[in-house]
């Protein structure tokens, strides 16, 4: 993966090099890559030219809404690339390896049942624009149809590009998922109609690119941008709260827990 350059220079820089340094020794670090991208767009969002302990501790309030495993994740890149930082400047910040967050114990899913999700779609329906994000009723109603019909993983519909839509959009190419492997992904009929639909509505705000580019978008800064893991999960979230989704036992499901209603079809 080229690099792309994300957030303030001085910051981009020390990532491209440790990038540089981990390839060098064998290591892909393509999901190391994602997390300190999305870390060094969020310290461009805050003005900063650089890491540092408050600023890394705000960026962690700012993932509180992921999965305590996922946080854990991407805390330990963190701190694998601050201390790659530390050798070089003694005085750089890095993280307490006390501070990150405990690994969670699996948690049984929650089977989102059809009829909940036709109330997702409608609360989705119900959603407004906002300047950052046009297409916010868009991205939740087809993020839900895509989630429980395809079994996408969440990172996998975030890293969706339009190019990856193929065979006039009945097929998805998930390249590089999982284990780094990929696959192809045939899509339902009425999920083939929602991406139609979604696409149109898409290419009404992303007239310089309708044909490429990620697949969910936002506009910070006036460009287009993918989704971010954190904004998915707080969108989805709230469906989950407006169409009052929930099991027998009160237990709110999360994200993930939508693509495990097709696992039980083929059981």
């Amino acid at each position: 993966m080229s690099p792309v350059q994300a957030g303030p220079q001085a910051f981009g820089r020390q990532v491209d090099a440790y990038l540089l340094y981990s390839r060098a020794l064998g290591v892909e670090y393509e999901g190391v890559e994602r997390i300190l991208r999305q870390l060094g767009r969020y310290l461009a969002q805050q003005g900063a030219p650089d890491l540092n302990g408050l600023l890394y501790e705000s960026w962690r309030r700012s993932r509180q809404r992921l999965h305590a495993n996922t946080r854990r994740k991407e805390e330990q890149a963190v701190r694998r690339f601050c201390l790659y930082r530390a050798r070089s400047q003694a005085q750089f910040f890095v993280p307490s390896a006390d501070s990150i967050v405990r690994r969670r114990p699996y948690t049984r899913p929650v089977i989102v049942e059809p009829e909940q999700i036709a109330r997702m779609l409608a609360a989705a329906d119900r959603l407004r624009g906002r300047d950052n994000s046009p297409l916010h009723a868009a991205v939740g109603r087809i993020a839900t149809v895509l989630l429980y019909t395809s079994g996408l993983r969440c990172g996998e519909l975030l890293r969706l590009t339009v190019e990856d839509l193929e065979d006039t959009r009945s097929v998805v190419r998930i390249v590089e998922a999982k284990f780094h492997k990929s696959r192809l992904v045939p899509l339902s009929e009425t999920a083939q109609m929602q991406v139609r639909r979604y696409l149109k509505q898409r290419a009404l705000f992303a007239q310089d690119s309708p044909e490429r580019g990620p697949f969910l978008f936002n506009r910070y800064g006036g460009s287009i941008r993918p989704y971010s893991a954190s904004g998915l999960h707080r969108l989805i979230d709230r469906l989950f709260e407006a169409a009052d989704v929930h099991d027998h036992q009160g237990r709110a499901p999360r994200l993930h827990d939508l693509r495990h209603y097709l696992v039980t079809l083929t059981m």
